[in-house]
């Protein structure tokens, strides 16, 4: 019988898998700072929450 290792932990990226980010881009709009900003400050979330992790 071959025995197979199991790993520790498993890891999953949920950065926009499990979050619609769509429904922000009507509120950046309205905010007056267009739709287009949306992937720019997604980018800066996750980074600054890495950071501070």
């Amino acid at each position: 019988m071959v025995r197979v290792a199991r790993p520790r932990a498993v890891a999953f990226d949920v950065n926009e898998t499990l979050t619609d980010l769509a429904p922000l881009a009507e509120v950046f709009e309205r905010l007056g700072v267009g739709k287009d900003a949306l992937a720019w400050w997604f980018a800066a979330l996750v980074r600054d929450g890495f950071a501070l992790a």
